[in-house]
């Protein structure tokens, strides 16, 4: 199914709201998060497409303090250099799945680089 061109106000401001409770509800178990952010096919040439929903999920990432993998630019890079990412309009097909495997990967490791283990947690004195 084709997703459609504007979103229902009032569905897009309660997937909003279920975000926000599942950030909560993650967090307050400690659990580090990112959002992946999949554009479907379509929005590889209709950029403007996705907007609103880009917009609005940004600013709710970027309140919370969460970080946002935004999947857009590789699938559009890899799309210019004749990589077909999706099975579908909307579902990314193996070699999108490695697209976005690789850059949550990335996002992880620089978590990880950033994490200080406390000495005596290593042995080290």
């Amino acid at each position: 199914a084709k997703p459609p061109e504007k979103p229902d106000p009032k569905i897009h401001a309660t997937c909003l709201h279920a975000l926000e409770q599942i950030v909560d509800f993650v967090r307050n178990r400690k659990v580090p998060m990112l959002i992946l952010f999949t554009p479907d096919r379509e929005e590889l040439q209709k950029p403007k497409r996705s907007a609103l929903y880009r917009g609005d999920l940004f600013a709710l990432a970027t309140r919370l303090s969460v970080p946002v993998v935004d999947m857009l630019p590789r699938f559009r890079e890899a799309a210019s250099r004749g990589i077909v990412a999706f099975r579908g309009p909307v579902h990314p097909n193996p070699r999108g799945d490695r697209l976005m495997a690789e850059a949550v990967s990335k996002e992880i490791l620089k978590d990880i680089a950033n994490i200080r283990v406390p000495a005596q947690a290593t042995g080290a004195r």
